[in-house]
């Protein structure tokens, strides 16, 4: 059964390249037309990542799509950081569904949607979405030592001053504390 899903996700990446642009790398849900949640995303690339740590090649090449947008939340230029693992992305038209093609597209209109934390981590600081993104990039440089994007997202995340991604925060719950 995985095997079928992997090879599910496999066969349409060529397609969500073409559709997602520069944001490829994320998983159409039914959470909403064009809207999608970067904490589902990290919990799907959690469990690809741990296929991908027991030796499934296909997990691997699937965590290898989506590295793009799971590094790129975080670092690309026009890109909001603080937007990378917020409650909601709009990363495509509400209405028709089309995904957007670039990260200046996903971040106007997840402002216009009301939906951004702006320059700070207001006012969705209280949750486990960073703790999640921030094991997701450290299992990535675990499989990947090498792997300068992953490496400067965690970067990012530990020096953003979120009152989750910390050493107090992960020994309070070490439920995502998966690397010391």
């Amino acid at each position: 059964m995985a095997a079928d899903n992997w090879n599910y996700v496999l066969s349409q990446r060529d397609s969500r390249n073409a559709s997602q642009g520069a944001v490829s790398g994320w998983l159409p849900n039914t959470y909403g037309t064009g809207i999608i949640a970067p904490r589902q995303q990290d919990f799907f690339a959690g469990i690809t990542a741990w296929a991908t740590m027991r030796g499934d090649v296909r997990a691997a090449q699937v965590l290898a799509w989506e590295h793009n947008y799971l590094t790129h939340r975080f670092l690309a230029p026009d890109a909001n950081p603080y937007d990378g693992c917020h409650y909601n992305l709009y990363v495509g038209d509400t209405v028709t569904g089309v995904s957007y093609t670039t990260w200046a597209a996903v971040e106007a209109a997840t402002v216009a949607a009301g939906a951004s934390n702006g320059q700070g981590w207001p006012p969705s600081s209280n949750s486990y979405h960073w703790q999640e993104s921030t094991a997701v990039m450290i299992a990535m440089v675990h499989m990947a030592p090498n792997d300068t994007m992953a490496q400067q997202a965690i970067a990012w995340l530990l020096v953003s001053q979120n009152p989750q991604v910390n050493a107090a925060s992960f020994q309070a719950d070490p439920t995502w504390s998966l690397a010391k």
